[in-house]
């Protein structure tokens, strides 16, 4: 193959783009599948937590009547990864295009045993994990390059003759995430038992009915429910007798609210459960 003319800048980016994918994707099919793949549009694209994909009869022509199968490499992976390591990606989607013109073609994209077989072939190992000892057939698959094989030997010819690729998604930083804590300690004035949760919370506490008041609130003593009663109206107390908590004024709650919180506070009766049909027959007269 004759030596790459270098370019000496890198205007008209898109053509001079295209023309590296091109040609990899000429060079890999003559060496590797025997010149025999057709001919497929290769894109850029980002996707995330994927290479690369391959999308048979993707695109079709405006006017003319053709389609044409798509492989797609994602360029945010590109981001410290060598071109031979972006070239084995290519490879892997060849080799999902060579089963689907001259294989099985396998349910919902799986990678099957003739997928990987042919890929072990060519010089790359399939891995689930992008690694040794990865399983080497699955739904989402990965690969690397095996040392000394076909793939390697033809990936370091093609990049001698000057071919390298010249793009690569741009980083974007984000802002910091930062986890915002919203859930505020609540604490029973008379048990000291804590509860956590949002800062419009009303809670009551169920040992004992007492309004669980926020951790350092400032504000009106709110007392305590008064469990004994039918009516489910706060029995206000003295400070003495709710301890020194306070806390601020808190929206108004229901009494269908209060009424099961009371409910949660009663403690039920020991014995056999209230409707039991297991009852002791009377005697007879």
């Amino acid at each position: 193959m004759a030596k790459r003319k270098q370019r000496q800048s890198y205007e008209q980016i898109t053509t001079y783009e295209a023309e590296s994918l091109q040609e990899a994707f000429d060079f890999l099919n003559q060496k590797l599948f025997a010149g025999k793949l057709p001919d497929a549009f290769i894109r850029y694209e980002t996707k995330a937590n994927s290479d690369g994909f391959y999308t048979s009869n993707g695109f079709s022509g405006r006017t003319a009547k053709f389609g044409k199968d798509a492989i797609t490499l994602n360029s945010s992976r590109f981001v410290d990864r060598t071109d031979k390591q972006i070239l084995a990606v290519l490879g892997h989607q060849m080799r999902h295009h060579w089963q689907e013109h001259f294989g099985t073609k396998p349910n919902r994209h799986y990678h099957d045993d003739e997928w990987s077989q042919g890929l072990i072939e060519i010089g790359l190992q399939p891995s689930s994990t992008g690694d040794v000892g990865g399983k080497i057939t699955g739904q989402r698959m990965s690969q690397y390059i095996i040392k000394g094989g076909r793939f390697e030997q033809v990936c370091d010819e093609l990049i001698a003759t000057g071919w390298k690729l010249n793009l690569e998604s741009a980083h974007r930083p984000g802002a910091a995430k930062v986890k915002k804590n919203d859930r505020t300690k609540f604490t029973c004035p008379n048990c000291r038992e804590n509860f956590w949760g949002k800062p419009s919370s009303r809670w009551i506490c169920s040992n004992d009915g007492f309004v669980g008041l926020p951790e350092n609130g400032i504000g009106k003593s709110l007392g305590s429910y008064d469990t004994n009663s039918s009516s489910g109206r706060m029995r206000h107390r003295s400070p003495n007798q709710c301890g020194s908590v306070v806390a601020p004024r808190v929206r108004r709650t229901s009494r269908k609210l209060i009424a099961s919180y009371e409910q949660q506070a009663i403690k039920r009766k020991p014995g056999r459960p209230k409707g039991s049909k297991n009852k002791p027959k009377q005697l007879a007269a």
